[in-house]
C-alpha cells in the first residue's frame, strides 16, 4: 500500500515537473524589455495574439483613412487658410496618437519616449484649439468686447469648488493673456520634459529597477516624477481653456463648440489619465507580467492597444462634430438662423458674406455621395 501511494506521488510529481519545463511560469518575469524582433516573433507564434494585433492594425489604418478624407474635404471648401490649419492640426490628433500607439506596441522599448512625443503633440493641438476659439469670436479684441459686461467663473474643472476664494472676474486683456500663458507653459515644458527623458533614457536612469528582485521602484524612478510634472502642466493648461469654454457655451453654440471640446478633452483623458492609472497599477505590481514582457511593459501594451481603439471611435465622433452635411442644393446666400450675429473678425479667419453668413461651398462631397452643401464650423 505504501509502495503504491509512493509510486503515485512520484508519478504526479514527475508529470508536474515535466509540464513545468514546457510551460513557462508567469511568476518569472523578464528583467529587460525585449526588442521588436523578438517581441514580434513571440507574438506571431500565438494565433489569438496575431488576430488581435491585426485587428488593431486595421483600426489604426481606418483612423488614418478618415483623416485623409477630412483633409480632402477641407481643401475642397472655401475657408480662410488659418482656420484650415487649425482644423487640420486638431483633426490630426487622432491618427497621430493611433500611429504612435501602434508603433509603441511593435517597439516596446521605445514606448515611453513615444508617449512623450504624443504628449508634445497634444500640447501643440491645445494651443491650436485655443486659437480656434478666439477666431470664432473674431479675435482677442472682439472676445474681450463680448465679455465686457459678463462675469466669468474660475470654479471649473479641474479646480471646481476646491478654492472658494476664487471669485468671478471680468475678462480683460490682462486676464486673457494670463490664460494664454497656461497654454504657452504647456508648449514649453512638454518638449523640455521630452529632452530630459531622452537623456535619462540614454543614461539608463529613466527607471530604477532593483537588481535583486528585478522589480521597479516607483519612488526611486525619474519616470514617476516626470509623469507628475506632466500631469501638473496639463492641468494648468486645461484650466484656462475650460474657463473660456464654459463661458462660450451659449455664444459659440452655433459652432458646435461643446462637441469639439468634448472629443478633444477625451483625448487628454485617454492619453494621460489612463496612462497614469495603468502606470501606477504596474508600479505597485498589481498586474501580472508575460513570459516576454515585464509588468511595466505589459501595462504600456494594454494602454496603447486601448488608445488605438479609442482614437478610432473619437475620430468618427470628430468627423460628425466638425461637419454638417446639408443634402439640399442651397444657394450661397442661404441665411442660417444660427448665423444671425455678425462674426466679423480682425482678418485672421474667414469673414462672413454681406448677409452675415458663413462661407459655404456648393459641390461634390468626398464624405458622402451626392451634390449638396458642406458647412465647416
Amino acid at each position: 500500500m505504501m509502495d503504491q501511494s509512493g509510486s503515485d506521488w512520484h508519478l504526479m510529481n514527475s508529470s508536474h515537473n515535466a509540464s513545468s519545463t514546457h510551460i513557462p511560469s508567469l511568476s518569472i518575469c523578464p528583467h529587460e524589455v525585449p526588442n521588436s524582433t523578438y517581441y514580434l516573433k513571440q507574438l506571431l507564434q500565438l494565433q489569438e495574439k496575431t488576430a488581435m494585433f491585426s485587428l488593431f492594425v486595421v483600426l489604426c489604418s481606418l483612423t488614418c483613412l478618415i483623416y485623409v478624407l477630412e483633409i480632402v474635404s477641407i481643401l475642397r471648401n472655401k475657408m480662410h487658410i488659418m482656420r484650415r490649419i487649425r482644423m487640420v492640426m486638431l483633426l490630426s490628433l487622432y491618427p497621430v496618437y493611433s500611429s504612435l500607439a501602434l508603433l509603441a506596441v511593435v517597439v516596446p522599448r521605445a514606448a515611453p519616449l513615444l508617449d512623450l512625443v504624443a504628449n508634445v503633440y497634444f500640447a501643440i493641438t491645445l494651443w491650436h484649439f485655443l486659437q480656434l476659439m478666439l477666431m470664432y469670436y473674431g479675435g482677442e479684441k472682439k472676445m474681450i468686447e463680448t465679455f465686457s459686461s459678463t462675469a466669468v467663473s474660475m470654479q471649473v474643472p479641474p479646480v471646481c469648488c476646491l478654492f472658494f476664494c476664487m471669485r468671478k472676474f471680468t475678462l480683460e486683456k490682462k486676464q486673457l493673456h494670463r490664460m494664454k500663458l497656461g497654454a504657452i507653459q504647456f508648449l514649453i515644458f512638454r518638449p523640455v520634459l521630452l529632452v530630459l527623458s531622452m537623456i535619462l533614457w540614454v543614461e539608463d536612469k529613466y527607471e530604477y529597477v532593483d537588481d535583486i528582485t528585478g522589480q521597479m521602484r516607483p519612488f526611486k524612478s525619474a519616470s514617476t516624477y516626470i509623469a507628475l510634472v506632466n500631469m501638473i502642466t496639463t492641468l494648468l493648461a486645461m484650466w484656462p481653456l475650460i474657463i473660456i469654454f464654459r463661458a462660450s457655451l451659449q455664444r459659440l453654440s452655433h459652432f458646435h463648440i461643446r462637441g469639439k471640446f468634448v472629443v478633444f478633452q477625451l483625448v487628454m483623458i485617454c492619453g494621460s489619465l489612463q496612462d497614469a492609472i495603468l502606470t501606477q497599477v504596474a508600479n505597485f505590481n498589481f498586474l501580472d507580467c508575460t513570459p516576454y514582457l515585464p509588468v511595466k511593459s505589459r501595462a504600456l501594451e494594454i494602454h496603447h492597444l486601448a488608445i488605438i481603439a479609442e482614437m478610432f471611435v473619437l475620430s468618427v465622433a470628430a468627423l460628425g462634430v466638425y461637419w454638417r452635411y446639408i443634402r439640399e442644393n442651397i444657394p450661397l446666400d442661404f441665411h442660417h438662423p444660427s448665423n444671425s450675429e455678425s462674426l466679423s473678425g480682425e482678418g485672421d479667419f474667414d469673414s462672413p458674406d454681406s448677409n452675415g453668413n458663413d462661407e459655404v461651398a456648393v459641390g461634390y462631397s468626398s464624405l458622402e455621395n451626392g451634390y449638396g452643401v458642406i458647412r465647416f464650423r
